[in-house]
């Protein structure tokens, strides 16, 4: 059985009634949303990310490269660390890791405080100077969520 699917069932059968029933309407509502961007107005963002899942692409494509322990790799938008840590262990590169959130980066610097081919720098990096507001949503934060019209 699906992991998801099983996951699904266990925490709708260990609830009561009105959780359960706000539990299904959920995850309806993700469907409906999934859906109608798939299929009716052919979200580009939505079906590649889709397929991303659906080809296991963090296992089958995250960390196809040719790189070695020489090679210079560069994680923008390092977030947690888990990308430089995946490439680190697995082609023992150096890594220079920009991450301009100070939550994250703190969290970086600490987890890879002893590792001395992994670099971490509190900056974003971009095509023009200055200073700049970053949206605080954990991996998709951006510069641009925060553009006004």
């Amino acid at each position: 059985m699906d992991k998801n699917l099983e996951y699904f069932l266990k925490k709708i059968l260990s609830t009561n009634p009105i959780t359960t029933v706000q539990i299904i309407l959920f995850r309806l509502k993700l469907f409906y949303k999934w859906f109608f961007a798939y299929y009716i107005i052919k979200d580009f963002g939505v079906i590649e990310r889709t397929r991303w899942y659906k080809d296991d692409g963090d296992k089958n494509f995250r960390l196809n490269y040719l790189l070695n322990k020489n090679s210079i790799v560069f994680d923008i938008g390092g977030y947690q660390g888990d990308f430089a840590n995946s490439i680190y262990a697995k082609f023992n590169s150096i890594i220079f890791l920009f991450e301009p959130n100070l939550d994250y980066y703190d969290k970086c610097v600490e987890r890879f405080k002893r590792n001395k081919k992994i670099y971490c720098f509190n900056y974003g990096l971009s095509n023009k100077n200055g200073n700049f507001f970053l949206s605080n949503t954990r991996e998709a934060s951006s510069i641009i969520k925060n553009k006004k019209k």
